[in-house]
């Protein structure tokens, strides 16, 4: 189950990262 939550979270801030295009703040307890 923690996989695939920390994939879910991998995959949405490569989404974020690739649309902002610049850092942005990460939710709390998502450090990888």
């Amino acid at each position: 189950m923690t996989i695939s939550l920390t994939m879910y979270y991998i995959i949405l801030e490569k989404k974020l990262h690739n649309h902002l295009g610049k850092d942005f703040p990460k939710p709390e307890g998502t450090e990888i």
